[in-house]
């Protein structure tokens, strides 16, 4: 890519890896309802002794409609999820419901008993869209309430075709960057109530929030955690992630005299912070910055609360100079990642 469109083409690509997913989404079925509904037991044992045993897996996916690299990466995440959520990577019946029976709060809880039910169903009755469910439902848990912070979600689109035409909404792989790697292990907590807290004292702290909002319910539940990661970077990051923190900062300022800075103001509601766990290297962090320095500068020249116009005015002009790039930009409105 020509030197011109280089942090274009990063945003274009970010863009589409980082589309949202919460708890309320979970339950996607494939877009074959026939296929769906398919069984994939031809036994009588519970879905969950399929889910646990290494062949009645490899079944399963198989049944699912992938093969090769695919089926390796749900593999894969399941083989994550467990270790997350019980340490073992083939954990018992034992082990697997009592790390669920924790998990009692909420939208969460409810998520819970929904997979225990379906974890009870009988083999030959357990169907396709069944089994997507479950599998989108653990990995969700296990980043929630896993042991290990360093994995961290990716939408399944963005890493395989196949899997999002089959349902599967994550993959769930460590991530690579060293430092932003410490700091989820060692700084964000890991209990959900913990990350909230942690939330609430460094926006307060590092005056990120004019509290006059109810602003937590602008963050959804699956972000807490890098949300807490991208507010332990003033302390703890890079100097590369410094400087974004601080452009995220500026996009998240008011155009009038005071100068106030709301990261969750509903009326300017970007979602930036995903961008800490997109594994940036030095160069397209500093890309990333420029790029929103430049349209936190536009929007207060127009006294715009909302960035989000200035966002796509920075990419209309990257567009009319490389009409190439207009369908990838169309994608970038309509996954809604880093803008609502």
């Amino acid at each position: 890519m020509k030197k011109a469109n280089y942090v274009f083409g990063a945003c274009l690509s970010l863009c589409v890896l980082l589309h949202p997913v919460g708890a309320k989404d979970l339950d996607f079925s494939p877009t074959n309802i026939k296929d769906a509904q398919k069984s994939l037991g031809s036994g009588t044992a519970r879905a969950l002794d399929m889910i646990l045993s290494t062949a009645g897996r490899k079944a399963a996916i198989e049944a699912s409609g992938l093969s090769g690299g695919s089926a390796s990466k749900v593999e894969q995440v399941i083989g994550h999820a467990f270790k997350n959520l019980t340490g073992s990577n083939t954990p018992s019946r034992t082990e697997l419901a009592s790390s669920l029976r924790s998990i009692n709060s909420g939208a969460d809880g409810r998520l819970k008993r929904r997979l225990l039910v379906l974890l009870s169903e009988r083999e030959r009755d357990f169907t396709k869209s069944e089994f997507v469910e479950v599998v989108n439902g653990l990995v969700y848990m296990a980043s929630r309430y896993g042991a290990d912070n360093s994995l961290a979600l990716a939408c399944a689109s963005c890493i395989s075709g196949p899997l999002a035409r089959n349902g599967f909404r994550f993959t769930y792989d460590q991530v690579a960057d060293e430092k932003t790697r410490y700091i989820l292990e060692s700084v964000v907590p890991r209990k959900p109530k913990e990350v909230v807290k942690y939330i609430k004292n460094n926006l307060r702290t590092q005056k990120l929030t004019t509290q006059k909002l109810n602003y937590l319910s602008e963050l959804p539940s699956e972000d807490e955690k890098v949300f807490a990661l991208f507010l332990s970077i003033p302390k703890h990051g890079s100097p590369a992630q410094k400087e974004l923190f601080e452009a995220i900062v500026e996009v998240s300022r008011k155009p009038d005299a005071r100068g106030l800075v709301n990261v969750l103001d509903p009326n300017n509601s970007h979602q930036l912070w995903r961008l800490f766990s997109a594994d940036l290297n030095e160069v397209e962090l500093q890309g990333w910055s420029r790029m929103l320095r430049a349209v936190a500068k536009d929007a207060k020249e127009k006294k715009e609360v909302g960035k989000k116009a200035a966002f796509y005015r920075y990419l209309e002009a990257k567009v009319a100079n490389d009409a190439s790039l207009a369908d990838e930009f169309e994608n970038i409105k309509a996954n809604k990642c880093l803008f609502k």
